[in-house]
Formats: C-alpha cells, structure tokens, sequence
C-alpha cells in the first residue's frame, strides 16, 4: 500500500519542466545535492540524526508500481553522501531520531512490515510489526522513550508503539474510531502526547492516555498530511489537497486555516525553523514556504523545476534540509536570519578552509590538525608549520619558521619538503600553488618545484589565488595585478593604486582593502567600487557568494550583493592572519583571541563539483574566460553572471548579440547576424566608467578570443580572420575553415568544410602565418592551449593532440579543454564527463548539450533544448 505516493505521482507528470525564477537574495540561499541513487532513489522522510548529519529515507518506487532499491540516505552537512541498503521494495516512509543515538524508520510494502532501526554506522535490525501488514506510516518518539507510529492499513487503522529494544508489547495498538482514515504523520506535541494526521479522515487526532480523541479539519477533504509541534504552544499541520496550513491548539480547537500563496500547491512536511517561523515544503508548487505564527507568509522557489519537496528538517547546521521526491535529490535552504556561530571543541592560532569545505588549522604550539566533519573530531597532523594553505583537501601546503616550503601528500600521510624558501603561500582551489620570496620574488610551483615568474624585475607585497585563472597580487604601491595564463605576464587591473588585503574566490571573484574599507572589483566597469564598511581588518572569499571580513575590533561580516550591504553576524574573532577562513562551498570558520574555534552555521553553501542550476537562467550561449568570467547571450541579448547574487543579468546599453566570446574578465567580443541575412557585425566591449560596445568593422559569423586578447573570426564563406590592434584592421589568413577554436596563448586550429584538420602556425615575428593541415577528420576541435588541443570526429571518437591523435575510450558529441589541462564533455544523451586520470567520468548533476571549462575550477554546462545553465567548481 502506497499511502504517500500515489496522489503526488498522479499529478507530478503534468509538471513543466522550463526553469522557474527562483529567490534572487544573497540573504536566501538553495543547494541541491543529487542522491547517489539517482532520481529512481525517490527521497522522501528526513530527520536530523544524533551524527551531525541530516538522514532520510529512499523510498525507491522506480515512478510507478516496480519495487526499487530501497535505502536509507546519509547526508554530511558538507553534502557527502552514504547509502544503507535495506530490504528491496520495503519503501521506507518516515525516519526519525530515536531516544538511544539510533534512528528508526517504518518501512511496510513489499512483504516488509517493519520498524527498523539503523545505527549512525549504518547497522539496520528490522523489527517485525505483530499486525500483519499494518503498512507503517509516520514514525515518532513519545515522552514515554517509546517509538510510536501510524499503521495505517484501511483494515488496521491504528496507533502503536515500540521500545528501542523492539518490544511491541509496551503499548497496545489504539484503533481510530473513523474508519479508513490513513494516520499519516505523527509527532509529539507540546502537551507530551502524540499527535497525528488523518489523510483520508480529514481529522487530527491524539493520543491521550491511551485512548485516541478525533478532531475534524473545518475544509472538506483537505487531507492533512504533515504536523508538528509549534513554538507558540500549538500543533500546525499541512493540507494536502486542502491547499492551507492549519493550526490546531492541544485542546482540539483548530483556530486557523492559512491558504498558501500558490493554489493547488500540495503542502507535505513542515517543520519549525531557526528562526521559530514554520517551514513547509510545496510538492507541486516546487516552493519551500514559511509562515510565521501570526499568519503571514512567504514563499521560495526551489531552483530545479517538477523537485518534488516532500519531508523537511531543521538540520544540525540550523539550515532547513528537505527531501526532492521527484528529483532524486536533497535540497538545503539557508538564510542569514539563520546563522550563527557555533563553538567547536579545541583550540587553533590558524585556520584554512579548503574549497571543497576541508578545515585544516595550527595551535599555539604550531601543531597541525585537521577536521573530520563526519565524527567531529580533530585529527593531529605530524609536523610543525609557522603557516598553513589549503586549496582542497588534495592540496595542503605550508610553511615552517625557517620558510621551508611543505606539500602534505595524502597517500604516504606525510608532509614532502619541496626546495627553495618562501615567505608566504596562496593555493587555489585546483591546487595551483603561487608564492613569494623575502625579495618579494614570484613564484609558481611547476609540479616538480618553484619556478620565479616575471624575473627579477617581477616584485608583488601579497598574492591570492582562485584557481589556476585567477591569480592576482598587489605590489609595494598597492596596485592590483592580474595574471594571464595566455601571455604569462602579470598586467594591472582596473589603475588601482593604494591597496593592501587581497581575497580571490575560487569563482575569480576579487576583494580588497584600501583605507580600511573593502572594495570590490567590478568587471563590468573595470574598476575598484568601494562598500560601506570601514576599519577593515580582514577579507575573505570563497566565491561571490560567500563574503565575509573582520573588522579592527574583531567583529565579523558579511556582504549580502542584492542589498549591497554588509551585514554583522554575532560574535568576535581575533584580528591575527589566519583567523578567518571561508571555502568555495561556503565552509566558514574561524578564531578568536583565545583561540576558541568557532564554525558559521545557517549560511549559504553549495554542493561541491555538482553542476547545480542556476536559478532562472535561459540561455542560448555562453563563454566562459581563463579567469572564471561568463558571459553569454539569451534571445539576442547579451549576458553577465553576477558572482554575488550568483545570477545572470543583462548588460545594459548591449546591442543585439548572436554569439559572445570572453578571453578573460571584460575583454569580450560578439557578433550579431540578423535570423534573415548574413550582414552580420562585429563588437568589441569597452569596459570603463561608460562601458559602451564598440563596432568593428567587417563581418563576421563567429569570433574567438585568447585569454592573451588574440581575436580570431569566420565569415560567411568561410574566409578567416584574426585582428591587428596596431592597424585596428582585419587580416585575412589564406584558407577556409568552418569552425576554429583559439586557446588562452593564441593557439589556433580550425576545421574545414571537409572535416579536416588545421593548425595554424605564424604571427610569432608579426608577419602572416599559415594553416597546416593535420592528419584526421574532426567535426569538433576545442584548443584550451598549444599543450591542449581535443576533438570528436563523425562516430563521436574522442581524440587529444600529442605528436599525433591519441583516442581514449568513450563517445561525446562535444568536448572542451582549457588552458590548465582540464577537459569536459558531453554524450548525445545530455550526461556531462570530466577527464580525469586517463578516463571520463560522469559528472553529477543536470543534462546538458555542452560543457564549457575557462579553467579546471571554473566549468559551464548548457542544455540547448530547454536553455537551463549549470555551475560546477
């Protein structure tokens, strides 16, 4: 028997499946984390287990009446997964935390007929309900220790209970008085009885001294599903088909009915909040709603369409965690109202977060130590470090008092001294790894050392890195430099002068102070902007999304980008370096003067390497630049992803656009051909304090940019150009080529109307250069530098250059390198693949057409069909 199913899936396949706008507020936050299992996993019951994780069942109908893979789900507040098989086809329901340390669950299709128990390392005892097929529903623990649950079998209708040792003899089970009334959900009210909803009796009922009291839901057939205990003394329950959220004092009275913004919504779980507001999930509105108890309500929406929301939880990081029924998938929703600082046990001088949310830190003593999420507890790390950088987990490096320089090499569980001596050290989230001499001499680690970058002549005060794109530094006057993979120099941003602390996200979103105020680096107008914040101690950024400061007198911050704004988090954390730390997925901790630690719980986090939505966007293309930069275009007209708000926004005073190509930052260019000719015009961007698009003269069907500024287009007949700036002109290069591709230091190939492949070879001494035909047949090229050059041919063979094709196993349809060895791609079936020691794997997360790398970090997909874009770093 199906009683949770059924309706929601009858309704569920006339969902749309178009992206649906979501909440555009930095202050309020989505993350989807896909279930191992797939969409087929079918996430429904979810608790906060006694571990510090969130748990749930997998109900596992395979979308209709086939048994599935039931399990029981694990999920860290970090988003890592585990998987607990338990009896195939049981569909587990309802799961919550039992009075032992243990969870219990009901699970009663299939020929299961059990409460089970799972230990927090994954045992699970099934205990055998004496009813026969009782089909066990909601699940609860009463005041009594006792795990109390629904059997709601039309034939059984009752309430029972059993201990923790399995002894259903404690309570005998209550028969309903109304017949056929599917008991739903229970929950333990605040009068210390049980409480439960009747979903086909349309009545809440309770559990008194053992004997069950009925009370009628004033709207007919509104099929109260959900319920739990309010913090204003009464129980709230959701109507299913009802359409409201009602609320019903322990004396029976069912005071009010509160009618969803969105009609025909299917309010399921609800729970109560951080913030002591009401939370409920939407099945058919794909929103999460909150209401507060005074009435008023509010409604978010779930950023993937036809989700499903079904149970939900206050989890142990005071975000709000919940089931995607139909989509396979565990959903997190924060909000800054929710966050707050939690201690956490030991003490650190230092503090680094990685991008994949890894935490790493030095005591007093210049012990190194680091933190297993899972247990809660501290690791100590063999070794003496002055200081310490994390890029990931993968990467962990540091530096000793006599500036010796150490990488942590995970497989041998011991640090390796690498040579020279540096004064400081800046890891980004793939792990490239910059650092600075006591002459303020740059260097890059090269894997088998550190290689000085620039010269002698080279000099910089700090450096920060995002990725292998997003390398930046400030120099003895405070001007901010950037440096190009293309070209191999550093050039300088935005004439900034004056600044002193740098911060780089692993998304290239770039932060500085100046003055003791942060200043932000505004792409767009290739400028510093200023913000309101002043006494500026510290920044520190995981991605645009995720920005927090300290000020002199160690209070804490963080920017909201919609209100632009900084917004003070309770607490007080010490002004030494290293005391604040925040990862790409919103990992933040930090330390205060004491050395007491401390982790932000309730912020805004986001699943690691999953290509996540992003909520609303509809494009047609996108570019993706060495540094991390997108731009692209939807219906003609031109896009830029807001790192902060983490949203595509037009860009004002663009003209009509076809394609856009980004070498880096604001070096953009586009061209438009109109849908019924082919005059088609070249622009080139203007950044500035009046960023204007500028018309080049010529026409062009596609244009290309290097990170290292080449500029490279085809014309309708085929003929190929690249631009000379000194000349402000086109260069025709003899030959025809249908499509080409340019790399981040100008590398340039092409393929022809006949699928055959050219390399071009010229221009190092400023003359003319040619194409060199390739051996082999292409129908796509992707050029990420001279050393990374990919391809697929007519049977989707893929293909990388090395003296020669190299054909690893698999098929795609696209494929895309970068500059810094990455490459991605896409199958004909939408299923997106990152290369990775000499294989493709799938990558978790939307279908898409093609992905587009700008670096290893920073990787776009987009679905063609329907339009969605996808973010993974």
């Amino acid at each position: 028997m199906r009683t949770f199913n059924d309706v929601l899936r009858s309704v569920a396949i006339t969902l749309s499946l178009a992206a649906i706008p979501a909440i555009g507020s930095a202050q309020q936050s989505f993350a989807e984390f896909p279930v191992p299992s797939g969409v087929s996993s079918n996430p429904q019951g979810i608790c906060t287990g006694p571990d510090g994780a969130v748990w749930f069942v997998e109900t596992a109908t395979n979308g209709g009446n086939t048994l599935g893979a039931a399990k029981i789900g694990r999920i860290s507040v970090n988003g890592a997964f585990t998987e607990y098989a338990i009896t195939a086809g049981s569909e587990p329901q309802q799961i919550v935390a039992g009075p032992d340390g243990n969870l219990y669950f009901t699970a009663g299709t299939g020929g299961a007929n059990f409460i089970e128990q799972i230990t927090p390392s994954g045992t699970v005892t099934e205990f055998t309900i004496p009813t026969a097929n009782a089909s066990p529903t909601g699940i609860a623990v009463g005041s009594d220790g006792y795990i109390w649950f629904a059997e709601a079998a039309p034939g059984v209708n009752a309430i029972a209970a059993m201990s923790t040792a399995g002894d259903f003899a404690v309570v005998t089970p209550i028969a309903l008085s109304t017949s056929g009334a599917i008991p739903t959900t229970l929950t333990l009210g605040p009068d210390g009885n049980i409480w439960f909803t009747e979903q086909v009796g349309n009545k809440i009922g309770v559990v008194r001294s053992g004997a069950i009291t009925e009370y009628s839901v004033p709207t007919s057939g509104s099929q109260p599903f959900g319920i739990v205990a309010g913090p204003d003394g009464a129980l709230w329950f959701t109507e299913r088909n009802g359409g409201n959220i009602g609320r019903i004092t322990t004396g029976g009275v069912v005071t009010n009915e509160y009618a969803l913004l969105t009609a025909n919504a299917q309010p399921i779980g609800i729970t109560v909040g951080p913030d002591n507001a009401l939370w409920y999930t939407e099945a058919t509105g794909d929103k999460i709603g909150r209401i507060t108890t005074s009435g008023t309500r509010t409604e978010y929406t779930i950023p993937t369409s036809g989700a499903g929301p079904y149970g939900i939880t206050k989890g142990p990081d005071s975000a709000l965690w919940f089931t995607e029924d139909l989509a396979g998938a565990i959903g997190r929703f924060s909000s800054i109202n929710f966050e707050s600082f939690a201690q956490v046990n030991g003490q650190l001088a230092q503090v680094s977060i990685g991008a994949d949310g890894s935490i790493w830190g030095l005591n007093r003593g210049q012990q190194i130590y680091t933190y297993n999420v899972s247990n809660s507890s501290w690791t100590n790390i063999p070794g003496s470090l002055a200081t310490i950088a994390v890029g990931s987990n993968n990467a962990v490096w540091g530096l000793n008092f006599q500036n010796q320089i150490y990488h942590y090499d995970f497989a041998s569980h011991s640090w390796n001294q690498i040579p020279g001596e540096l004064n400081s050290l800046a890891v980004g989230a793939d792990g490239d790894t910059w650092g600075l001499n006591q002459y303020s001499g740059i260097f890059h680690y090269a894997g088998g050392g550190f290689v000085e970058v620039g010269g002698t002549a080279a000099r910089l005060s700090s450096l920060a890195v995002g990725s292998a794109g997003a390398v930046y530094g400030v120099n003895a006057n405070g001007s901010i430099y950037w440096y190009n993979p293309g070209s191999g120099y550093f050039q300088w941003v935005a004439s900034s002068v004056g600044f002193s602390q740098l911060a780089v996200g692993a998304d290239g979103d770039v932060w500085a102070g100046k003055g003791g105020v942060p200043y932000h680096y505004d792409v767009l107008h290739n400028s510093m902007t200023a913000t309101s914040l002043n006494n500026l101690n510290a920044i520190v950024v995981g991605s645009g999304s995720n920005v927090f400061a300290t000020k002199t007198d160690g209070s804490i911050w963080q920017w909201d980008a919609v209100s632009q704004t900084w917004i003070e988090i309770p607490g007080t954390f010490a002004t030494a370096s290293g005391s604040i730390s925040v990862g790409a997925t919103g990992t933040m901790w930090g330390v205060n003067s004491s050395g007491q630690i401390y982790r932000l719980q309730g912020a805004a986090v986001r699943p690691y390497q999953t290509l996540s939505i992003i909520p609303g966007a509809t494009m047609d293309q996108i570019s993706v630049g060495a540094d991390g930069a997108v731009w692209g275009v939807s219906s003609s007209t031109v896009q830029f992803f807001n790192r902060g708000t983490q949203a595509f926004e037009a860009v004002a005073g663009a003209p009509a656009m076809s394609q856009v190509s980004v070498g880096a930052g604001a070096d953009v260019w586009g061209v438009y051909c109109p849908p019924s000719s082919n005059n088609c015009s070249v622009y080139e961007y203007m950044a500035g304090s009046s960023p204007s698009w500028k018309l080049i003269p010529g026409e062009l069907n596609i244009v290309q940019v290097g990170a290292n500024g080449d500029v490279w287009g085809i014309n309708a007949a085929g003929q190929t150009y690249y631009y000379d700036f000194n000349s402000s002109s086109w260069v025709n290069i003899p030959g025809s080529l249908g499509t080409l591709s340019v790399g981040a230091d100008g590398a340039v190939w092409g393929i022809n109307a006949g699928l055959q492949v050219y390399q071009y070879n010229g221009r190092t001494d400023g003359t003319v250069g040619t194409w060199t035909n390739i051996a082999g047949s292409l129908v796509q090229v992707s050029v990420g530098s001279s050393d990374h050059v990919w391809g697929i041919n007519e049977q989707g063979g893929i293909y990388y250059y090395d003296n020669g094709w190299q054909n690893p196993a698999g098929t795609l349809t696209e494929v895309w390198a970068s500059f810094d060895g990455a490459v991605w791609g896409a199958n004909a079936a939408g299923t997106v693949y990152q290369y990775s020691s000499g294989t493709f794997n799938r990558v978790s997360g939307g279908t898409a057409s093609y992905a587009i790398a700008g670096n290893a970090v920073n990787v776009w997909a987009v679905n063609a069909a329907g339009g969605a874009v996808y973010a993974w770093f």
